[in-house]
């Protein structure tokens, strides 16, 4: 299936907060992890996945996690900060929502799903355009 993540550019140190109310599932932050704008830092990319309510889970990646691992969140809680860990040019944070704990990124059954927005046009973020955080 095709990738669905968002990068979203926000300034290194930038509190990360649950987009939804969940558990955290997973905390990827390896000990010699290094980072920069080489393919060979793929690998490194920090990461937190979080099983929301519905049984979805959300990953945020280039974060160092602030919360344990089965801690629960609820929506608007800082979980982290954005960090410049994994293959990374210019300080972002990658956010995707996988179908299910059988469908997460390097699963051979990978499902994103789509991203909606309030306050956005239909909902949905359009290739090549800049929006404004509100």
């Amino acid at each position: 299936m095709e990738r669905l993540r968002l990068a979203l550019e926000v300034p290194w140190g930038t509190p990360i907060v649950a987009a939804e109310d969940g558990t955290v599932l997973y905390i990827y932050q390896p000990k010699n992890a290094g980072g920069g704008c080489d393919p060979k830092f793929s690998n490194d990319a920090w990461n937190i996945l979080i099983e929301n309510k519905d049984g979805t889970v959300a990953q945020y990646t280039h974060v160092e996690a602030s919360v344990p691992i089965h801690a629960k969140v609820i929506k608007g809680q800082i979980i982290g900060k954005n960090i410049a860990r994994g293959w990374v040019c210019y300080p972002h944070v990658h956010y995707g929502i996988y179908r299910s704990r059988d469908t997460l990124y390097n699963s051979p059954h990978r499902e994103n799903l789509p991203l909606y927005f309030d306050g956005i046009e239909d909902g949905i973020l359009k290739e090549g355009h800049t929006y404004a955080a509100p």
